[in-house]
């Protein structure tokens, strides 16, 4: 069929209003499902197909379903429509509606008497269509090539895979604006590949929004729309851009391995009636009937040849990821699930092969923030609270673009330039969620990265450039950050941690601060159920990632003696995540500026904890224990190569700790401690002192003193508590389970 010239103006009043045109209002099965005895059709208008067979007639329409079309005998509907009720003017033939059961293990031939015969005739099928854009079922329309011969059209439908209910779709015969395209970069070359052909239809159809007043789409006409001169020059300025951009990405998509399962003609709609680059429409009738859309407006109005680009591609891609989803069409994005993230990180992703080789950044950064907090697992309870509720299918859609730099990493990861794999393996998993086919992809390839804690190499990696080159961390944390007042103080930061998740949080160090150089900023996480990596830089080309990995009151301490004549501020980042990504946990932060110990040796933190069984003068015996964190408030009053003198107090509600720690011979291979500690609440106190602790040196920046009274080593010289009923106990019970003491101090290093 030749190419027909288009911008005629009778010829820019075409019928298609393509599927995003008019909006549904019906988002559930429940309402799209016909019943023989419904108001779809007349009752006159249900005829019986038995499974050997038959064909039905309606005025100029015949429907032939070859034996075993259906598994048994069934009913199906035509109904005549009133003429101009779907095309318009455009209409060559009467419209009628036809209702058949959604599956069909044959394809049925369907032909219409014509008294004419041109080159812009085609079949016009208009039914329900999914739209994951609009998270909806809309109305969709396509144009289908049909054969002329004696005054006859023939098409036919292809066999439908659809479940039990029933379809429901208008067709007839209509002139349509048609622009031809076929280019060499959409042939396979596979010959296990169908052959992928594509074509594009020029409308120019209502904008109008279905208000739920029409229980079922009647498929009837709104109304059209014009373009103005300018849009008419700008389109055929635009037009070849479009068509070898199709080509190319067609070309692209099959390069990568992406195949369908038979021939394939696309209709690629370019329309006025969205407001928005693109999108992908699901046909209810059969994957074949699938549609992209272009938005016209956004097509003539934007010089962002690559924005077009990267829509035609990432359109496709739907196209041909739904090839192997194994699910009915209209169920395959529609369900509000966790699917959808896979669709969209994977179109996303390839949009990238549309601009040598780059991500979306501007795109996805608008998700990414909120993909990283959500984490891969339980993804709903990350937004909850969130404008895009937990039912949303929006929610998945988002979680999907900002999830295309993971599929980066792991391509990068396992030395893969394609995610063809992974959707294969989809279709064959009967666990069909985002993160179980992550994990089957990455243990495919021999890669323990959703083991334990190794998924936080990705964070890592995409903090420090290595995902997408250009970044810097700040453009991952929204812009939000914390800083200090004049006293060094910073409110605590406080946030929940998802598995397979992170809390990226930054903290930024004015320069201006007074005698920035003799401080040190001292970062602490106080929940023991996640870790904490920090970085810094003044320079974000130039990132210093602290030693080790702080939780459960840890402290990380950086020297800001670096900051001396330092002309910019100074960005600290958290990156927190679940220690092995087992379950959602609390990150609580703390950060405080602080004047550094001029002893030269400063303290992260003091354990204690200790446990005895003791006794009073009535032989009446209590159990005793005592443990506390300590974190803060540190006083050094002697640090010396052999000897270390240091109290500490913590103050948590109306309950006081304090500590002394007394420890000499620190240079020689058995140091001694002596310990205090005292807990005071009101009318409660406890205290235990203990002496001749030998000290043993396990690392480089921490200190352990243990002892056990079986062996001898610990000598008590007094242990007394006194409770709310003021008795007193102050001797060890004889018989009772061995007592046990350990204090731990981690210094800084």
């Amino acid at each position: 069929m030749k190419t027909i010239p288009f911008l005629h103006k009778l010829q820019l009043l075409v019928m298609l209003c393509t599927a995003a045109f008019m909006l549904v209002s019906c988002s559930g099965k429940d309402e799209i499902i016909d019943d023989p005895d419904g108001q779809a059709t007349g009752q006159s208008d249900w005829k019986d197909v038995p499974a050997s067979g038959g064909t039905i007639t309606k005025g100029d329409i015949a429907l032939t379903f070859p034996p075993g079309t259906f598994l048994t005998n069934s009913k199906v509907a035509v109904t005549e429509l009133a003429k101009g009720e779907v095309g318009g003017e455009h209409e060559v033939s009467k419209f009628y509606e036809i209702t058949l059961p959604a599956t069909t293990k044959a394809p049925v031939k369907i032909t219409i008497k014509s008294k004419e015969q041109a080159d812009d005739i085609y079949f016009v099928e208009r039914g329900l269509g999914y739209s994951p854009s609009y998270d909806r079922y809309i109305v969709s329309a396509y144009s289908t090539e049909g054969t002329y011969d004696n005054g006859m059209y023939t098409m036919t439908l292809p066999a439908m895979e659809n479940g039990k209910e029933n379809v429901n779709f208008a067709i007839g015969l209509a002139h349509v604006q048609r622009i031809e395209g076929d280019d060499a970069g959409s042939r396979a070359d596979d010959e296990q590949v169908g052959e992928v052909k594509w074509h594009v239809d020029v409308n120019y159809g209502p904008k109008m929004e279905w208000l739920g007043l029409i229980p079922y789409p009647d498929f009837r006409n709104f109304g059209l729309l014009w373009m103005s001169s300018t849009e008419q020059a700008r389109f055929h300025k635009k037009y070849p851009i479009l068509k070898r951009a199709i080509g190319e990405a067609l070309g692209k998509i099959q390069e990568l391995g992406y195949k369908v399962k038979t021939d394939r003609d696309i209709p690629i709609i370019v329309t006025g009636c969205v407001e928005e680059y693109g999108m992908f429409t699901q046909s209810r009738i059969a994957d074949e009937k699938s549609t992209l859309t272009i938005g016209l407006e956004k097509m003539v109005a934007d010089d962002d040849t690559i924005a077009m680009k990267q829509t035609v591609i990432h359109e496709l891609m739907h196209y041909f990821q739904s090839d192997y989803d194994t699910r009915s069409p209209w169920d395959k994005a529609g369900e509000n699930g966790d699917e959808a993230i896979l669709y969209e990180s994977g179109a996303v992703w390839a949009e990238k092969f549309m601009d040598k080789g780059n991500l979306n950044v501007n795109f996805i950064l608008q998700f990414l923030p909120q993909f990283l907090s959500a984490g891969l697992v339980d993804v709903s309870s990350a937004y909850e609270g969130d404008a895009e509720s937990a039912t949303n299918h929006k929610m998945y859609q988002h979680q999907g673009y900002g999830m295309a730099p993971l599929l980066e990493y792991m391509t990068k990861k396992m030395g893969l330039t394609s995610t063809v794999e992974l959707f294969e393996l989809w279709h064959k998993a009967s666990d069909k969620t985002t993160f179980s086919a992550l994990k089957a992809w990455a243990k495919k390839h021999g890669s323990d990265m959703f083991d334990g804690n190794n998924f936080d190499d990705f964070f890592k990696s995409l903090v420090n450039g290595e995902v997408i080159p250009g970044t810097i961390p700040s453009m991952f944390t929204n812009g939000a950050g914390s800083n200090f007042n004049s006293e060094g103080k910073s409110q605590e930061l406080v946030e929940r941690c998802t598995a397979y998740g992170c809390k990226l949080q930054q903290i930024t160090v004015n320069n201006t601060i007074a005698d920035l150089n003799k401080k040190e900023l001292v970062v602490k996480q106080r929940n023991k159920d996640v870790q904490t990596y920090i970085f810094y830089y003044t320079n974000p080309k130039d990132i210093h990632w602290v030693d080790g990995i702080i939780s459960a009151g840890d402290s990380a301490v950086i020297d800001l003696a670096f900051m001396e004549g330092e002309t910019r501020k100074l960005n600290v980042f958290t990156l927190t995540t679940n220690k092995g990504n087992k379950s959602m946990h609390m990150s609580a932060i703390t950060q405080e500026l602080r004047k550094k110990d001029q002893n030269g040796l400063g303290i992260q933190s003091v354990y204690f904890d200790a446990s005895f069984t003791v006794k009073n003068y009535k032989d009446e015996q209590r159990d005793v224990a005592a443990e506390c964190l300590f974190t803060e408030n540190f006083t050094v009053t002697t640090s010396t190569s052999s000897t270390l003198t240091l109290s500490a107090r913590r103050i948590t509600g109306d309950i006081i700790y304090d500590i002394l720690v007394n420890v000499t011979g620190l240079d020689t291979s058995s140091p001694v401690a002596k310990v205090s500690f005292s807990r005071n609440l009101s009318t409660q106190q406890f205290d235990v002192e203990m002496y001749n602790m030998p000290c043993t040196l396990n690392s480089a920046d921490e200190k352990v003193w243990f002892a056990s009274k079986s062996e001898g080593t610990l000598k008590v010289s007094r242990i007394s508590y006194r409770g709310s009923d003021n008795a007193t106990f102050n001797r060890l019970a004889e018989d009772s389970d061995e007592g046990w003491a350990e204090i731990t101090i981690k210094f800084n290093k």
